[in-house]
């Protein structure tokens, strides 16, 4: 009597179980887009795209697609209190982002507000960039650049790429340094396009992360001299994957 096994192509078993395809191509040692363990997808950028902006970028990694762009705004010290400049971040990821997105309780529920939290302790801190150097008038007034980051595709890897188009804005960002205080009017002005100068953003450091991740491939049986029959013992086995992709982050652990 013989038993045959029902093989199911990898392209049924892709759209039918696709964390189930994920793990079977992972167990052979195998990534979908033929990557190895630490291999990142091809990545570009863009700066100056949006030209009302101080400083903007896009930056590509694979599948996932991040903007930054950078707003200034005159930041004026309160009574009694001093200031020099600040930065300030917010991540927004629509619904155009994948269906994982659109359901606003959804998986994704709090990653802008993370992601925000996580640029912002980067690009603030004071081994990247001297805050001082946004200063308008020592301890009266300020620029305050408001970082807005925006995720127009997504496939994996939030926090590498959208940092890296938050770095990248801000590296080419420009403010204005002859700016005109009003006593009438108790505000700061702008000058003519004929009067105006403006200094580049000067960052120490360049932040940039690479995320690996943790994906578990199944069991595998390990021989170990007083275990359980035969000596046998399961262990889990892991890869550690460099960039993952979405799909590869289905594999991950809960």
């Amino acid at each position: 009597m013989s038993s045959s096994r029902c093989e199911v192509p990898p392209e049924v078993l892709k759209k039918v179980h696709p964390d189930l395809f994920q793990n079977e191509i992972l167990c052979v040692g195998q990534r979908e887009d033929g990557r190895g363990s630490t291999g990142i997808r091809p990545y570009s950028f863009c700066i100056d795209m949006f030209p009302d902006c101080c400083g903007s970028a896009s930056v590509r990694f694979g599948g996932t697609c991040f903007v930054a762009a950078v707003k200034a705004y005159v930041s004026v010290a309160k009574e009694d209190t001093t200031i020099t400049g600040s930065i300030g971040v917010t991540v927004d990821l629509p619904a155009i982002c994948g269906a994982d997105f659109e359901d606003i309780a959804g998986p994704h529920s709090q990653t802008s507000s993370s992601l925000a939290t996580l640029l912002k302790d980067f690009i603030s801190s004071e081994s990247v960039i001297d805050l001082q150097q946004l200063c308008i008038e020592e301890g009266k007034a300020g620029w305050h650049l408001h970082v807005s980051v925006m995720c127009l595709e997504f496939d994996g890897n939030g926090l590498d790429v959208a940092l890296a188009a938050a770095v990248t804005a801000l590296e080419a960002a420009r403010v204005e340094t002859a700016l005109k205080y009003d006593k009438r009017f108790k505000t700061w002005r702008l000058p003519t396009i004929e009067e105006s100068k403006k200094k580049k953003v000067v960052l120490k450091a360049r932040p940039l992360t690479c995320t690996f991740a943790a994906v578990g491939t199944g069991k595998s049986r390990s021989s170990r001299g007083g275990g359980g029959p035969g000596g046998s013992n399961q262990s889990d086995q892991w890869r550690w994957l460099a960039d993952p992709s979405a799909a590869e982050e289905v594999c991950l652990p809960a």
